[in-house]
């Protein structure tokens, strides 16, 4: 059947037809990239938050570590029953340390989750006489996108703990 410009209906019909198809597989494909980034975002905003607290729980400790005259060396402590094992008076790089030194400053010890659950941890290899390390991550993050926690010096040279964020992957 012709219109009145002399095309067929069938044509006009396909034509929007191929064009609504583009539009929803462009609206898919664009949506897909923005989920991408708010899920990119969402873990390097995760690891940011990761190194604050950690920073906060190791003020917590340190306090703790000077009352008890334990800031040099290896030490176990207990702060409100629960126990942290230390290297110069920080969090020492362990996952049970780390764990509990964030429930101790986040009083994780009111709630049945604990405040590292979200979070795996792999203790590095370490050699030599250099400080403990432990790659924070979430589970579902990508591959470059984790803390790196540092222990507070060697037996032998005391230093502060650090953080290290590694977010390329972000």
């Amino acid at each position: 059947m012709k219109n009145k410009y002399g095309t067929g209906q069938s044509k006009t019909t396909g034509l929007i037809l191929v064009l609504g198809i583009a539009v929803v597989a462009g609206v898919i494909i664009s949506q897909k990239s923005t989920n991408e980034q708010v899920a990119k975002e969402t873990h390097a905003k995760a690891i940011a938050s990761l190194e604050i607290a950690l920073e906060h729980a190791n003020s917590i400790i340190h306090k703790n570590a000077e009352e008890n005259q334990v800031t040099t060396g290896k030490a176990d402590i207990t702060i409100n029953s629960i126990p942290v094992s230390l290297v110069n008076g920080f969090l020492k790089a362990s996952r049970s340390s780390l764990e509990n030194g964030l429930n101790i400053a986040y009083n994780a010890k009111q709630s049945i989750y604990s405040a590292a659950s979200n979070w795996s941890m792999d203790v590095l290899d370490v050699q030599g006489n250099v400080p403990g390390q432990v790659k924070i991550y979430a589970s579902n993050a990508p591959k470059n996108c984790y803390l790196i926690y540092t222990e507070a010096g060697t037996l032998g040279s005391p230093k502060r703990p650090s953080e290290s964020i590694v977010n390329s992957g972000c």
